[in-house]
């Protein structure tokens, strides 16, 4: 549980500079429909251009986790089939895990509405 003064410090920040943070919020929102739009319409190189900043700038939050991941997901499939389940940023790039799981010899497809 957080001290109360540290949770009256938070929202204190969080008041102090709500209009910049609203309009980081709906920027991200703004973000996050496009890209929606680009998968929804099996558009993957579009969704790749759209999200590859993103994962330029956090190369430890998507492509080292996948890396990490990789050993347990080939060894999932092996074992029976396997439904896994991501965030968007790390599907895509040369360390997404569509990448990497194609280069290891498996189809992955994307399933469309």
């Amino acid at each position: 549980m957080t001290p109360i003064d540290e949770q009256a410090d938070s929202l204190m920040a969080l008041l102090n500079n709500f209009d910049e943070r609203k309009q980081k919020i709906l920027k991200e929102f703004e973000g996050a429909q496009n890209m929606d739009n680009y998968w929804s319409a099996g558009d993957y190189e579009g969704f790749e251009h759209f999200i590859q900043t993103e994962n330029e700038a956090n190369p430890a939050l998507y492509g080292e986790r996948n890396k990490k991941w990789m050993p347990i997901i080939i060894e999932a499939i092996k074992e029976m089939p396997t439904l896994f389940v991501f965030g968007a940023g790390h599907l895509t790039g040369p360390d997404g895990v569509v990448r990497m799981l194609r280069d290891a010899g498996y189809k992955v497809e994307q399933l469309k509405r």
